[in-house]
């Protein structure tokens, strides 16, 4: 059976961030499709994991913007409390409303929400704390908080979570909400590597070091010096470089690998993805089918297509909101597959192709 692929218009962006160049490095092809507005908004919904994160982000701004400022001591933690669950409140309806008609579990069922909570709110507070006993300032010399800097000739643009300036020189921050961030892994070095470029963009200082600053409140630091910018900025130009290339001769690579795909919002309609044939795809890769029958709203059967070792075997799905119709083409992914049946959850994709 022939399958239709979307087609989203690919555009070469005028500038890059840090996270959209991490991106690129794991997979020309996926930053293609989000170079799309409209194509990319269809399946780049989020999660709960980027939820927490967004809030988490959010409240520390908020600190570090001296909101707290007028707040007794005796009522920091219930105010930053108060502040994280409005937060997450809006986070939980707007993955109501892109995951519809899917039904999203409530905050306290988030795995790692009751830690994520904990840990947001005791760094909020401490970090008060410290600026309060500071006269304001959390740390010796200035601060710049979530300012956007951009690098017209290089098309590079960014927006570090905090830089701090000494009379010695700067410091780049990055605020890392997951539980498990115990250390630099090569794309965060890399990411900071990029802020530091933008930030020497608009100080004669030196670049002093890199830092995560973690979950629970604590400082990874690394030392690095305008040698290992320069590194990362060459790089970054050649992969650029390379992926106009790509773009303007309409071939565009993929990587389809477990680790690649796995937080891939495009797998569900990137054809490279389906039509690989390694044999190091778990459970979890999906199933592309024709709809031969609809029990109930979370409940179908499909005829398989895609991958190809089994095609024409039938597969269950359960648990998996849908609005299908007979004969429908779909893709079914981040669902577990057994044999002949896909168990689903609320964030299970089922896509018309």
């Amino acid at each position: 059976m022939n399958l239709t692929w979307p087609e989203p218009k690919i555009e070469i962006p005028e500038m890059w961030s840090p996270s959209s160049l991490n991106v690129l490095r794991i997979c020309h092809l996926r930053s293609a499709y989000s170079t799309d507005k409209d194509f990319s908004s269809k399946f780049r919904r989020g999660n709960t994991y980027s939820s927490m994160g967004i809030a988490s982000h959010k409240l520390s701004e908020k600190v570090w913007k001296n909101q707290f400022r007028d707040v007794d001591d005796s009522e920091i933690e219930a105010k930053i409390s108060e502040e994280w669950a409005s937060l997450i409140e809006e986070e939980f309806k707007r993955l109501t409303s892109v995951w519809f008609p899917a039904k999203v579990p409530l905050p306290r069922d988030w795995p790692y929400f009751a830690l994520t909570q904990v840990r947001s709110v005791t760094r909020a507070s401490s970090e008060v704390r410290r600026r309060l006993a500071n006269g304001g300032n959390g740390s010796v010399g200035s601060v710049r908080i979530e300012q956007k800097i951009v690098d017209p000739e290089n098309g590079l643009q960014g927006t570090p979570d905090r830089v701090v300036i000494t009379n010695d020189g700067f410091y780049v921050l990055d605020l890392k909400t997951g539980h498990a961030v115990s250390e630099f892994s090569e794309n965060y070095r890399r990411q900071l590597l990029i802020y530091a470029h933008l930030v020497s963009l608009t100080t004669s200082l030196p670049l002093l070091g890199i830092g995560l600053i973690s979950a629970g409140g604590d400082t990874i630091w690394e030392d690095t010096d305008q040698s290992d910018v320069e590194q990362v900025i060459d790089d970054v130009k050649s992969e650029i470089a390379s992926f106009t290339a790509e773009v303007q001769s309409g071939q565009i690579k993929a990587v389809p690998t477990p680790q690649n795909c796995r937080f891939c919002p495009y797998k569900p309609v990137c054809k490279q993805y389906w039509q690989d044939l390694s044999p190091e795809w778990s459970d979890y890769r999906g199933v592309v089918g024709r709809v031969v029958q609809i029990s109930d709203e979370q409940t179908f059967t499909i005829e398989q297509i895609l991958p190809s070792h089994s095609p024409g075997q039938l597969i269950g799905i359960s648990n998996c909101s849908h609005v299908l119709q007979d004969a429908d083409i779909v893709s079914v992914t981040d669902g577990r597959l057994r044999g002949q049946s896909l168990r689903g959850s609320w964030y299970t994709r089922v896509v018309k192709l």
